[in-house]
C-alpha cells in the first residue's frame, strides 16, 4: 500500500520563550536520508513514496532551534511506523520541542 505525499504524519508543537527577533525565528530541521519533510505549518508530511513492502517504519530526530546568538536548540525522537493491518500511518514522538 502506498501513501500520498504531502500527507500530515505528525503536528509539531515549539514553544519558545523570546518574544523579539531575531531570537523567536524558529528553523526546524529533518534528516534528509527520511522520506518525510516540515511544511511551513511545522508538520511532519510524507515527501516521497511509502511502500511498507520495502520498510514499515522509520526513526529519526527533528531539531529545532532559534535565531539567537547561542543558537539554542531542542530534539525529538520520532518513530514512524507504517500499518500493513489499519493502512494508516502511526507516528510516536519521544520527546517535546
Amino acid at each position: 500500500m502506498f501513501f500520498s505525499t504531502g500527507d500530515v504524519v505528525l503536528a509539531i508543537t515549539i514553544t519558545d520563550a523570546d518574544v523579539s527577533s531575531p531570537n523567536n525565528n524558529i528553523a526546524v530541521e529533518i534528516p534528509e536520508n527520511v522520506p518525510f519533510s516540515i511544511n511551513s505549518s511545522w508538520h511532519v508530511v510524507i515527501a516521497d513514496k511509502l511502500n511498507f513492502m520495502e520498510r514499515n517504519s522509520y526513526l529519526f530526530t527533528v531539531v529545532a532551534k532559534d535565531g539567537g546568538s547561542a543558537g539554542s536548540g531542542k530534539k525529538a525522537s520520532v518513530s514512524v511506523n507504517v500499518s500493513v493491518q489499519s493502512g494508516n500511518i502511526r507516528c510516536n514522538s519521544s520527546d517535546k520541542i
